[in-house]
């Protein structure tokens, strides 16, 4: 997905233990979502009631002139931490770290570090950080600093762009060829569909940024604005671009 048409971050799961959303059901959109700041107990709801304000404004927007920015009308405060990657003595991509928080994933981070509070907006200086405790006993995504228990983000995805993902579209890869270093014939290319979500190709979902090749990010996986995503209606709604029934969502890429 090119700069014009990215726009996707990871929700927030829990912030307080008394939470009221109206609808969290998959593709309902983001008023009463789970992004929907103004339904966060202690967050300083919008003066105005709008809800796109806790991220994006028409006027005074955030700037940049950094290779590979991506800031689409951006008002809340942006954090500065240099992100430790994923290491793994299995993986085959190679994430460049400063490449790593390029394009949507910084703007995920900014509320998701439990750095900045989620309700900081405008003039508005928020209150409510994810620093409490997850159910994995940790706090926000990243614990301030590190995204090295994560699933890995800012790689060139795709084999055919010097990336990772050799596999076939559909299938399984032959028994018989080997993976070229630097490269999975177990992850599928780039042309593949979602499972269960069959509009959407990978391809539609990477960001192209100062690499000048598509690399996965956040959006890779979650939908910010509640729409794309297909969760069960009855599950917990991760904003997943796929449904965690079945693994679908590992099941897109990964071929186990």
């Amino acid at each position: 997905m090119n700069k014009k048409m990215m726009l996707s971050v990871l929700g927030i799961v829990a912030v307080s233990s008394s939470l009221a959303f109206a609808d969290t059901t998959p593709g309902s959109g983001v008023l009463n979502s789970i992004h929907d700041m103004n339904h966060y107990a202690g967050v300083t709801a919008d003066t105005q009631g709008r809800v796109c304000a806790f991220c994006h404004t028409p006027h005074h927007a955030l700037t940049s002139t950094a290779a590979g920015d991506y800031l689409p009308l951006w008002s809340h405060t942006l954090t500065t931490n240099n992100y430790l990657p994923y290491a793994s003595a299995t993986i085959d991509a190679t994430i460049t770290a400063g490449v790593m928080m390029e394009g949507p994933s910084k703007l995920c981070m900014s509320c998701h570090d439990g750095g900045i509070a989620v309700d900081t907006h405008y003039a508005t200086t928020g209150t409510v950080v994810l620093t409490d405790k997850d159910s994995w006993g940790q706090a926000g995504i990243a614990q301030t600093s590190s995204l090295s228990n994560d699933h890995p983000i800012g790689f060139i995805f795709d084999a055919a762009d010097g990336g990772v993902a050799a596999g076939p579209t559909t299938g399984d890869p032959s028994s018989v060829s080997q993976s070229q270093a630097g490269q999975d014939k177990w992850i599928r290319n780039k042309e593949a569909t979602y499972l269960g979500n069959t509009a959407l190709q990978i391809k539609d979902r990477l960001y192209t940024g100062s690499l000048g090749k598509p690399i996965m990010t956040c959006a890779t996986c979650h939908d910010v604005h509640n729409k794309k995503n297909v969760d069960a209606a009855n599950a917990t709604n991760y904003l997943l671009l796929s449904p965690n029934l079945d693994s679908q969502l590992c099941l897109t890429c990964h071929i186990k």
